[in-house]
Order: C-alpha cells, then sequence, then structure tokens
C-alpha cells in the first residue's frame, strides 16, 4: 500500500521538527516542534485535519508547538506515559507503550526507547513495506535504554551531527580532563544530557552540584520513569539525587556544577555565570544558537565548547538504516551539505532530502 511522506519543517539543520505521513487513509504527523531561540515552527495553515499526531519525546523542538492541535483539527495525541505527564494533556490523548505493539489511529504500530531522553521513544508504522520515525536518539547513552526497531522500508533517522564519526567515548575523556583542571559548570538540558553527565562526574570521583531540574529528573529516571533506564542506572541516580550539593548555593564547593538551561540565557546556570566566578570555567556540550548567551561566550573566548554526543554519529545511522533494512533514509535534521556523503555511506539505500516522496 502506498505512503506518502512530507517534512513540514525538520529538513535542514536543526530544525524543529514536524512531518506529515499519509498511508491507509490515515494523516499522521510526527512531532509539532518549536525552535526555542528563534521561534521557528511549521506553518501548517494549510495542512488541513489530520488524523493523529504522534510525539517521540518531550523536548521542545519536538513538542513547543503542541498549541496548534486547533489548526490540525483537534486530532488524537499519541506520546509516551512520561512525556504526557509534562504537558497539558489534551482529552484525546493516548499512552504509548516505552516498548510494544500499539495502535495509531487504527494503524498496527510499534515502539521502543530511542536512548534519547525520559520519554522517548521511535514509531513504526505496519504500512508500505514498514515505516520508522526514529526522532532524536542514540545508542550511545550511558543512561537511556535504546530498543532495536523492527525491519522497514523507509526509516526518518537523526542526522542532527552530519557526517560526524567521534564516538562519544572519545567525548567524555575530554569533558572529565576540564573538569580536572579546576572547577566546572556545564549547562544542560536536565532530562536528557543532564541526568548522564552528573553520573559520569559522579562515577569519575567529582563532587558535583546540580540544580533541582536535573534533582527532579535523576528522581524520575530512579522512580516514575525507570522504564527509560539502562540496567543499574535507577539506583545510581537516586542515590545521587539525594547526595549532590545544590548548584544554586553560592557556597557549593563542588567541582563540576551541572544546571539549566543548556544555553546560559536563563535558570541557574544564568545566575552562576551572571556571579562571574574566576576559579570556575564554563563548558558548553551541545547546540548553541547564534543568538543565545552560550555561543557569544564562546565566540568571545570566554567559555569552552566541547560536543558531548547525544544525537548519532553517521557510523551509527549507517549501523541502524542497515539493521532495519531500510530501502530509502531521511536524514533529518541534517545540513544538505552533507547528502553526498550519506548517498555514499547508506547505500544501496536511497537518501532523501527532497522533503516529500511517495512510495507504493
Amino acid at each position: 500500500m502506498a505512503l506518502t511522506f512530507k517534512a513540514l519543517s525538520g529538513l535542514g539543520p536543526k530544525q524543529p521538527a514536524t512531518f506529515l505521513v499519509e498511508a491507509e487513509g490515515r494523516r499522521i504527523i510526527f512531532d509539532l516542534g518549536e525552535e526555542k531561540a528563534t521561534g521557528r515552527r511549521a506553518d501548517l495553515s494549510n495542512v488541513g485535519k489530520v488524523d493523529a499526531v504522534v510525539i517521540s519525546h518531550g523536548h521542545f523542538d519536538h513538542i513547543g508547538a503542541l498549541d496548534s492541535l486547533e489548526t490540525l483539527g483537534n486530532p488524537a495525541l499519541y506520546a509516551s506515559g512520561s512525556v504526557l505527564a509534562r504537558i497539558d494533556r489534551p482529552a484525546n490523548a493516548w499512552e504509548l507503550p516505552a516498548q510494544g505493539e500499539t495502535e495509531i489511529a487504527g494503524l498496527r504500530a510499534k515502539t521502543g526507547r530511542n536512548g534519547h531522553a525520559i520519554g522517548g521513544v521511535w514509531t513504526f508504522l505496519d504500512v508500505a513495506g514498514g515505516f520508522i520515525y526514529m526522532g532524536d536518539h542514540t545508542d550511545e547513552s550511558n543512561v537511556f535504554a535504546f530498543d532495536p526497531p523492527p525491519e522497514a522500508a523507509t526509516i526518518v533517522l537523526d542526522a542532527s551531527y552530519g557526517d560526524a564519526d567521534e564516538p562519544r567515548s572519545a567525548q567524555i575523556g575530554d569533558v572529565l580532563q576540564l573538569t580536572a583542571s579546576g572547577r566546572v559548570l556545564i549547562p544542560v538540558p536536565p532530562d536528557g544530557r543532564g541526568i548522564e553527565m552528573a553520573l559520569i562526574a559522579d562515577e569519575a570521583g567529582r563532587k558535583i552540584a546540580i540544580d533541582e531540574n536535573v534533582r527532579t529528573y535523576l528522581r524520575r529516571i530512579a522512580g516514575t520513569d525507570r522504564a527509560f533506564a539502562a540496567p543499574g542506572v535507577a539506583e545510581r541516580a537516586g542515590r545521587l539525587a539525594e547526595s549532590a550539593d545544590d548548584a544554586a548555593d553560592p557556597g557549593a564547593k563542588a567541582d563540576v556544577f551541572l544546571a539549566a538551561d543548556a544555553d546560559g540565557d536563563f535558570g541557574v546556570s544564568g545566575e552562576i555565570i551572571d556571579r562571574q566566578m574566576r576559579d570556575l570555567s564554563v563548558v558548553f556540550t551541545g547546540h548553541l544558537h547564534k543568538s543565545t548567551r552560550g555561543y557569544k561566550m564562546v565566540q568571545e573566548g570566554n567559555a569552552v565548547f566541547r560536543r558531548y554526543n547525544v544525537h548519532p554519529t553517521l557510523p551509527q545511522n549507517v549501523r541502524l538504516a542497515r539493521a532495519v533494512n531500510a530501502s530509502t533514509v531521511v536524514p533529518a535534521f541534517a545540513d544538505p551539505a552533507h547528502l553526498s556523503a550519506f548517498e555514499t555511506a547508506f547505500a544501496p539505500a536511497r537518501v532523501d532530502l527532497s522533503g516529500a516522496f511517495a512510495i507504493g
């Protein structure tokens, strides 16, 4: 049976995610995101009514435009219980399992944990030889479990890092080396990288301080959201949530401060930067938009940038595409300048960055 795909937003570097799939008479949107720094989101004015919206995880570039549901005819909303718990849940919301078989708008589907964040899932639709939407994902996480998806003819995967091939293991060593040479603030998103880096620093013997956002998500991965944790993580996270110092305390004597927001614009990380502590260096580890404080600090030499993978490298994506036996690969969130590298790496699969295509 035929499937049509349209990228309403999400093809291009770090664009907010919104993709439309039509199959077997159903119209399904995957993610409704907004770019926090600019307010950029997909234009939904001509999309019309859809049957369902499926959310991959709870980060703003994937849920920031949920206030647009009425524009789409108030469709059923599907997301994991962890994501539904952190939004204004509509009456017609349906909980996706962390892993298992389910139905979406009457279509047979499967979900599995995507390794990226609390509540993060990939979604498989049993249409047109199989369709997989990965959202953001990685199989490198030291915290979040990753479930291999089933075979599918088409996969939309997370190509945020383009053709980068550096494994996380090398990056962890560099970040820990930076924390060994003096006190360090690492601004983080609390529900993903924040949990991961807290556990890494703790395991390395660093004395850490966390803000209440990171502490909240450590408790969640130890408790209500432990279904998304890799083996052994919940217990360690629970202990650390109770023992770590308070990053908001000006008198905290920690080696490593982990606090939101990830750009240093506001929150406890912004407050710590405002104090201009001479014995504290600042290390940013994730994407920084040009409008953010973090970007300006790095450009001016007042902070260091060292990437820490929370998205897959190109070798990871190639392994994934081959494991599911995909014949069509859509590298989402990627710079089109990498198209040639993608075509070579994913061959013999067809790589599509056109933004719209039909299969079957």
